[in-house]
């Protein structure tokens, strides 16, 4: 597998489907990418099956067989993360409404069983990518079936408990999460899409529902780089970035303005936490012409950019001041990379960039 020396680009993209949904056609795909990685779910978000190690298998010979690339199992907080249920009912299933709005706020105390789930999830998703020679896993912190989780006040009034008692206990979490990793795959790279620590100055001003505190899935990242320090360990913790740069720039002036107001913010947790590292995430479109939905708002409505071929600088720009930059093919680009004929509309621009570094040597 690839090593890390230069900076490491990662694909995300929910049209992968899931690990076990992998084959010789999806794979050989891959293999075509101009990225190092491809990010795979583990399970989907909503999966609440139970798994064991042995149900990946086949998977993990397939990948050790025909991966040219780093397939990256990808879990997701929301495992442990409870729906109202008005919200819930939306859900397809009806033990998916049941298993969720179950759940008060967050599972933090297994009352459920929810978190013993995402702790399994978790250490065969290590599993995985060290069978498989991936560097490292991929956590999605989106608490998609309910916004409402990432307050602090909120799942203590749910749990019933004060807020210092559930920071206390997601910081808990996130310490185990940590002794898993060291027992299961040290040394490997979290790559978390976004970790909440880059969002403002003081870092304590990030929760859009509450003005005094983390969101509730920072504590959890928190508590992980808290307790790999205090072990030495040998996790590398990746910053991704989503919450704070967000995936879309207006030009590469915006781009550089951007990175340096983020990497201001970051600094102090950088400084305080050995094992944490800086990386970025950006999404493209072909035709400015073709964007549909959230694409058409914010930044990403008032970009300049208008083809491909104008993002090249970017991709550049990014791999030049971070060693992690993640792409997030997004549907309303649109970006299908497992589609041949709109992934040749983005893959030759990617490669360029790619070769450009490869041939030059310059990294961060």
């Amino acid at each position: 597998m690839n090593s890390m020396v230069l900076p490491y680009l990662l694909l995300v993209a929910f049209t992968s489907g899931v690990m076990q949904q992998l084959d010789l056609q999806k794979l050989g795909q891959i293999n075509s990418f101009p990225y190092r990685g491809v990010a795979v779910p583990l399970v989907g978000p909503f999966d609440i099956s139970k798994y064991s190690e042995q149900d990946f298998e086949r998977s993990i010979q397939l990948v050790k067989q025909h991966a040219d690339k780093d397939i990256w199992p990808w879990v997701f907080m929301e495992r442990f993360i409870g729906s109202p249920q008005q919200s819930a009912e939306a859900l397809p299933k009806n033990a998916m409404v049941e298993y969720y709005t179950k759940i008060k706020g967050m599972d933090l105390y297994n009352q459920t069983g929810a978190l013993d789930d995402f702790f399994n999830l978790w250490r065969i998703a290590l599993e995985v990518a060290k069978e498989t020679g991936s560097p490292g896993i991929v956590l999605d912190h989106e608490a998609y079936g309910n916004p409402l989780a990432y307050d602090l006040n909120y799942v203590a009034r749910e749990q019933g408990k004060s807020a210092d008692e559930v920071e206390r206990r997601l910081q808990e979490i996130g310490a185990r999460l940590l002794d898993i990793v060291d027992e299961t795959y040290p040394g490997a790279v979290i790559w978390c899409l976004d970790t909440g620590l880059d969002r403002d100055i003081p870092a304590r001003r990030l929760n859009p529902w509450a003005a005094a505190e983390y969101r509730t899935v920072t504590y959890v990242v928190e508590g992980l780089l808290t307790r790999a320090k205090e072990k030495h360990s040998r996790v590398i913790v990746v910053s991704g970035g989503e919450m704070s740069l967000y995936y879309c720039y207006q030009s590469l002036t915006d781009l550089r303005n951007s990175v340096r107001g983020r990497n201001e913010k970051l600094a102090p947790a950088l400084a305080s936490y050995p094992n944490l590292r800086a990386g970025a995430p950006i999404s493209l479109w072909y035709d400015a012409k073709l964007r549909s939905g959230w694409m058409l708002k914010g930044k990403c409505g008032s970009s300049t950019l208008s083809t491909i071929n104008d993002f090249e600088p970017l991709i550049s720009e990014l791999l030049h001041s971070y060693n992690y930059v993640w792409i997030y093919a997004a549907g309303a680009a649109p970006y299908s990379p497992f589609d041949p004929e709109n992934a040749a509309h983005y893959h030759g621009a990617i490669g360029d960039v790619m070769n450009t570094l490869r041939s030059t040597g310059t990294h961060q």
